[in-house]
């Protein structure tokens, strides 16, 4: 009797695992979609309105040749025709160390980094602590140069370009 069912049981595993994994990647995409469409009727969605005036104003602003370090690089880099630094190592592996010894400061100026753009939530919490020793605030220590409006989507607030001090980082 199990020589006759054998065939018919592995058909039936390898049919109970492709409805299973079936059945795992909708319940994903469903509490992927419900996520979503709870976070745009609250209005926390990505406002590329801001990205899109900074980028025009970085390759309005900046001389071809300096270069600008951010944690939200990457429409930045692509839009502005400047050289952007990712700052916090999803595409740019260089910076790891720094992070690691909490030495972002010394990276700035090791890189030539003139400039940052982001968002200050992004360089004072989010990633405040590897900038170096003594460091509680790097926002207070560079120099605003133009803030881009806050957008309405966007729950951490307006993003701002700072100069970085040239004598920053000496110490």
């Amino acid at each position: 009797m199990a020589t006759l069912l054998s065939p018919y049981l592995d058909r039936l595993r390898r049919h109970w695992a492709a409805m299973l994994l079936g059945g795992i990647v909708i319940l994903l995409a469903t509490g992927f979609l419900y996520r979503g469409v709870r976070d745009w009727e609250e209005g926390i969605y990505f406002c590329p309105t801001d990205a899109l005036a900074e980028s025009a104003w970085l390759e309005r602003t900046l001389e071809p040749d300096e270069r600008v370090g951010a944690f939200n690089a990457g429409i930045l880099g692509y839009l502005s025709h400047r050289t952007v630094v990712n700052l916090d190592g999803s595409i740019n592996n260089s910076v790891f160390g720094a992070i690691q010894e909490k030495e972002l400061l010394r990276y700035l100026r090791d890189e030539e980094i003139t400039y940052i753009a982001d968002n200050p939530f992004f360089l004072d919490v989010a990633f405040g602590i590897y900038w170096g020793s003594g460091i509680r605030s790097i926002t207070t220590l560079l120099e605003p140069v133009v803030e881009f409006g806050e957008c309405v989507g966007n729950p951490w607030g307006a993003t701002v370009v700072y100069r970085v001090p040239q004598h920053l980082g000496d110490q």
